[in-house]
């Protein structure tokens, strides 16, 4: 399995990904739909992922964190950024 993982993420390594620029006044509406203020932590997650994005380097990012603190909203931030462009 491991050597598997070594080989994709070289595969990964050697092929450009699609890098996601600035925010949409789409992206920015839908952001500002949601109801929470966002933690010190999720509005890090939320920049990391938009950093991520704009990277030509494919995405592989891991959200996670106890039930209720915002998880699916930073996922669909990020979900709506790429389906916008």
């Amino acid at each position: 399995m491991a050597e598997e993982l070594i080989k994709l993420y070289a595969e990964r390594k050697m092929n450009p990904g699609i890098s996601f620029g600035e925010d949409s006044v789409w992206v920015k509406q839908l952001e500002a739909s949601f109801i929470y203020e966002e933690t010190p932590d999720q509005q890090k997650a939320i920049d990391d992922c938009k950093r991520d994005l704009a990277d030509e380097k494919p995405m592989d990012r891991l959200i996670c964190g106890d039930v209720g603190y915002g998880k699916t909203e930073v996922a669909v931030r990020a979900a709506f950024k790429v389906i916008d462009k």
